[in-house]
């Protein structure tokens, strides 16, 4: 398991979209361009701690020595292990797909021109892309969170149960029972809880910063479509401007024809 140490920034194709989309001055696409790449190279880098985690977690399970738990923990480790699996395979599915449409884009320019350049662009779908990261790291934090839970009941079970053997004891030689307190924070029960909070933790930033990436970048579009209105409204606005003066033009001015009319009537009363 492992991602790529190969950024999209470092790509050269990359680097000569950006450079045509900012040299034909096409500025909405080259700002989701560059969010996106500098995003997901980003986030990346973010997701490489999950996966170093998450074998700190491998290495804590295979410490525990009693067979009943180790079963009880690899059943619940499973769950947010296959969830940072998914989430690995988005990155490299999302990174392969970017590469394929940017090359897609630099072609569709050399061969059709500039408005295939932005049809291509589009075809990215960079907010849906972004909005589909931001639901897996909220699924990931919610699944980490779910087994640090799980960890923490466990060890809270066989603190119980600890306790409840040496009362017995107690009871049996004539001492005093002790109140069963909670599990102390240590072992490698707890090493694992704590572990997951932390992976757990690494997706809510994540979560966090898609969120924030994606709702600056469609502003920006918003923004971009206010100060460009479409084809259609401007012609639209443009028809109606040209109605108007028409009917303008065909209403007689009351103003002009007031003079016309007192000179007509002094004529006749001479």
């Amino acid at each position: 398991m492992g991602l790529t140490a190969i950024q999209l920034s470092d790509q050269a194709e990359v680097r000569e979209l950006l450079r045509v989309l900012e040299g034909n001055g096409l500025e909405k696409e080259y700002q989701e361009v560059k969010a996106l790449v500098s995003y997901l190279d980003s986030m990346e880098a973010r997701f490489g701690q999950i996966l170093n985690e998450l074998q700190d977690i491998k290495g804590q399970l295979s410490q525990l020595q009693d067979n009943n738990t180790r079963g009880r923990v690899v059943e619940i480790v499973r769950v947010p292990e296959n969830t940072v699996r998914r989430t690995e395979n988005r990155f490299q599915e999302a990174k392969a797909t970017v590469m394929e449409h940017i090359k897609n884009a630099l072609q569709s320019f050399k061969e059709l021109g500039i408005k295939a350049l932005q049809k291509s662009v589009d075809a990215m779908k960079i907010p849906a892309l972004l909005q589909g990261f931001e639901q897996a790291f909220h699924d990931g934090k919610e699944s980490a969170e779910h087994s640090a839970e799980k960890l923490a009941s466990i060890r809270t079970e066989i603190h119980a149960i600890g306790a409840h053997t040496k009362n017995l004891g107690r009871a049996f030689i004539g001492k005093d029972v002790q109140q069963v307190e909670q599990a102390p924070d240590k072992g490698i029960l707890f090493k694992m809880e704590n572990s997951h909070r932390s992976v757990a933790n690494g997706y809510s930033v994540m979560e966090q910063a898609t969120a924030d990436t994606r709702r600056r970048l469609e502003n920006f579009l918003a923004q971009g479509k206010e100060k460009k209105p479409s084809v259609r409204a401007e012609l639209t606005r443009l028809k109606n401007e040209s109605e108007k003066t028409a009917v303008e033009k065909e209403i007689p001015d009351k103003s002009m024809e007031a003079p016309t009319q007192d000179k007509h009537r002094q004529d006749v009363e001479r």
